[in-house]
């Protein structure tokens, strides 16, 4: 008999809020990411500290240095590999860089291979979605070695609801407003000027009219 261990960090509980309405379609296909381990994670975390001190003699990552040398396994991957194909899953896409197996199955197969129910749900404001309690299991030659497992459920995530004005922002407004004030002293200067030049004219027929 294969030990199953608890996927640290994957256990749910019922959203407040939601209840159950039904278990989902067995057939039902659905795609689930697998994150894996990260190689070197040490190594790792001392470079992205030399990266946030501003060390410039740290040299940029390709993309498959990345993968080469801080990516998941190949032997990682493999193992993933061997799971899906056991349980009926298939792999769509591998990648080593951001440490993820995307696998493709129905519903029947995920909840076989990781020992969850997945039902639907209703929420007051939500509606509908996929979701499950408790956590999910991952088999001896897998334990240590997945991260996460995401996609499983599909309930709404939470959102912020406020916005970070850009620092950019303030700035314009008061050049803005700095534009609107010069344009108001230069439209007042023109209306004085006028009005001097309409009293210098006055002035002046007045003179010459009595002077006629």
């Amino acid at each position: 008999m294969v030990t199953r261990h608890p996927l640290p960090g994957s256990e749910r509980k019922v959203a407040q809020g939601a209840t159950v309405i039904g278990n989902c379609d067995p057939a039902e296909r659905i795609e689930v990411f697998v994150m894996l381990r990260r190689q070197q994670q040490a190594q790792f975390d001392a470079l992205m500290k030399r990266i946030e001190a501003g060390d410039a003699s740290v040299k940029p990552l390709s993309r498959e240095a990345l993968a080469q040398d801080y990516g998941a396994a190949p032997a990682d991957i493999a193992k993933v590999r061997a799971f899906a194909a056991a349980h009926g899953l298939t792999v769509a896409r591998e990648d080593p860089a951001a440490r993820s197996v995307l696998l493709s199955g129905t519903i029947a197969q995920f909840q076989s291979a990781f020992e969850v129910k997945l039902e639907r749900y209703q929420h007051h404001t939500a509606g509908q979605f996929r979701g499950r309690t408790g956590t999910i299991s991952v088999p001896d030659d897998l334990h240590g070695v997945v991260e996460a497992v995401l996609g499983l459920d599909n309930r709404p995530q939470a959102r912020p609801h406020f916005r970070i004005r850009p620092p950019f922002v303030r700035r314009a407004r008061s050049r803005c407003r700095s534009r609107r004030r010069s344009s108001r002293r230069s439209t007042s200067f023109r209306k004085a000027t006028a009005a001097v030049s309409a009293s210098a004219s006055s002035s002046s027929a007045a003179v010459t009219t009595r002077r006629i």
